[in-house]
């Protein structure tokens, strides 16, 4: 006797009614192979488990390695750029060493850094930065700003503009 989930099973995979053919199970694979593949592969299933671990972890590790970072102005002219590993390293140090803080007012974005593979951030000479969204994303808030404003080469041109 076949409890539901065979009847349900069979029915779905065979198209033979079970209850007609005690045998039908055996009939329907024997000239549909395919029809196994609801069948359940514990080995297979570790290996695409462990295959997607491995691709997730493979994609943070890529995420961590800097390549190219743009500085924009408000006018959107390039600014500076940054490709060089001995500054890429030292930027992504400063960059690491962000907070996340609350603010009662908007502050003026000066300029915008394209961090490559990243996100696209707003920044103020003022040491705040967040990411350029549609969504209201938090606030970061850079710990060492003239270090930072430095490595970016807007320190000097930065405090003009807000001033």
């Amino acid at each position: 006797m076949l409890n539901f989930y065979q009847t349900y099973f069979l029915s779905r995979t065979c198209n033979k009614l079970p209850h007609t053919m005690p045998s039908a199970w055996t009939n329907c694979c024997a000239v549909r192979p395919w029809a196994r593949r609801y069948e359940l592969d514990l080995p297979m299933m570790m290996k695409y488990t462990l295959l997607a671990i491995l691709t997730l972890f493979a994609s943070k590790i890529h995420a961590e390695l800097l390549t190219k970072v743009v500085v924009i102005d408000s006018e959107f002219n390039v600014f500076s750029e940054i490709t060089d590993s001995q500054e890429l390293s030292k930027f992504k140090e400063l960059w690491d060493s962000r907070d996340e803080v609350i603010l009662r007012t908007q502050p003026v974005w000066t300029h915008t850094i394209d961090v490559t593979p990243g996100e696209r951030w707003l920044y103020s000479n003022r040491g705040y930065a967040q990411v350029l969204s549609k969504q209201a994303l938090g606030m970061y808030k850079i710990d060492r700003v003239a270090q930072f404003n430095e490595q970016l080469k807007i320190y000097k041109k930065a405090l003009q503009v807000d001033r």
